[in-house]
């Protein structure tokens, strides 16, 4: 009986550690794939996402990342964790705040849209926290581990018909 007592608490702690890092590295897959899928969208300039038109770009852009998210990041919370930045394609240093935007660059016109073609997009996840599933005192952090993912593309051209991109 003593055996089995000395060999059962450790075998649970490393079964527990062993699932919150395996639970750790799916969770950091779901958010890239999902942040990766928010890119694809946006450089599509779609109008509408499963059927119901856009109300603007970036709305759709957070949805299609929570549908991908598996639930992770669904309602109003885990969107406030979703944030979408466009970068001017002379000036990467920096997301654009407001436009327009003058180019630096000969090779690159002024930014009139902040989804214009040639400009980069930025799909990020940040904040997630995750408690570990089972806190062994001394053994496990005390904070939740806060995961994040990132994807970004170059924006290209407008869908056959259109002039201009759709309101970010």
């Amino acid at each position: 009986m003593i055996e089995t007592g000395l060999i059962i608490v450790p075998l649970i702690a490393m079964i527990l550690g062993i699932g919150n890092i395996c639970m750790l590295v799916f969770l950091k897959a779901v958010f890239q794939n999902a942040a990766r899928e928010g890119v694809r969208w946006a450089i599509t300039y779609s109008p509408t996402y499963q059927g119901s038109a856009c109300p603007s770009q970036n709305a759709c852009i957070t949805q299609v990342v929570q549908d991908n998210s598996f639930g992770f990041l669904s309602g109003t919370a885990g969107a406030k964790l979703i944030t979408i930045n466009y970068y001017a394609p002379f000036s990467l240093s920096a997301p654009i705040a407001s436009v327009p935007v003058l180019s630096t660059d000969p090779n690159f016109p002024n930014v009139n849209y902040l989804n214009q073609t040639n400009n980069v997009v930025e799909v990020v996840i940040a904040g997630f926290q995750w408690s570990w599933m089972g806190p062994i005192t001394g053994m496990t952090p005390a904070a939740p581990m806060a995961l994040g993912a990132s994807a970004s593309d170059v924006l290209e051209g407008y869908p056959v018909g259109t002039s201009a991109p759709p309101a970010p």
